[in-house]
């Protein structure tokens, strides 16, 4: 069994400790385990429930503040359910994690218990570019009801699943968020241009966002695509690959990325597959 060592009580059930095996700092999480603890005393093992590891000391900082003004219970669920993530997706995840969802979740407490409500307009978005973190983050929401006996909005399960993804991708939250408002635009552009409601359940919407998501990834690691067919796209779907050249220079002006050619080819075939499915 592993010995852990005080190194500093950050509350009666948060404790930051030395595992002695390990030879490194650790967070141990216990109903009372850290009552009446002094420093460089031992900690009794069987009071852990939860153990990570935050070595950015940043990051350590941040999660000493964050606890200091959090929900306790919400702090053991959310660790809980953290736990899942690494079996879940079959991979490693950042540290990160551990501050900001729980930052997140709490603060999205206060706003339910102060009647504060916020929108998610591109949850639609984030359901198909995330479809496995979005159904983790479904299953997640759920269960931090239930055991909180509260209502948080659906409109959680998106942020939810943002934090995921980014943790165990290596993104930073900034960018996949604004790849999210891009597309989302994208497709509050293609409804207005030819006069149509996009099904949030449509395939073709879906395979247009996908290809928008890698797009955009490809555009900000200047990857360029080769389309040997552009010729003919441009003669036979005018109009549309003329509203896919707009909405690419839009891209670019507004957000300094560039779809070349090729990709413009690429997004004239989703969206006329998305106009012509909708016709029928």
């Amino acid at each position: 069994m592993n010995e852990y060592l005080t190194k500093k009580v950050l509350s009666n059930n948060v404790v930051q400790a030395y595992d002695v095996a390990g030879d490194e700092e650790c967070i141990l999480l216990g109903k009372g385990i850290g009552f009446g603890l002094k420093d460089e005393e031992p900690i009794d093992s069987s009071k852990i429930e939860k153990k990570f590891y935050i070595k950015d000391r940043i990051n350590f900082n941040k999660y000493q503040k964050l606890i200091e003004n959090c929900d306790e219970k919400l702090m053991f669920l959310v660790e809980n359910y953290i736990g899942k993530v690494e079996k879940y997706f079959g991979c490693q995840y950042s540290e990160n994690l551990h501050i900001g969802l729980l930052d997140h979740l709490n603060f999205s407490l206060y706003r339910l218990r102060n009647n504060i409500t916020i929108s998610n307009l591109f949850i639609d978005e984030i359901s198909v570019m995330y479809e496995k973190e979005y159904t983790f983050a479904k299953e997640m929401l759920e269960y931090l009801n239930r055991e909180l006996g509260v209502s948080l909005p659906t409109v959680e399960i998106g942020f939810i699943a943002l934090h995921i993804h980014s943790s165990i991708k290596g993104d930073q939250a900034s960018q996949t968020a604004l790849y999210i408002n891009i597309i989302g635009q994208c497709m509050e552009l293609i409804e207005s241009e030819f006069g149509m409601k996009l099904d949030p359940k449509s395939l073709n919407r879906a395979r247009l966002i996908t290809h928008l998501k890698f797009a955009l990834k490809r555009a900000s690691e200047n990857i360029s695509v080769d389309n040997v067919i552009i010729d003919s796209l441009k003669s036979t779907y005018p109009k549309t690959f003329q509203f896919a050249d707009r909405m690419a220079k839009n891209i670019f002006e507004n957000y300094g990325l560039f779809l070349p050619e090729g990709e413009i080819g690429y997004l004239t075939i989703h969206i006329e597959n998305i106009i012509s499915g909708q016709r029928k």
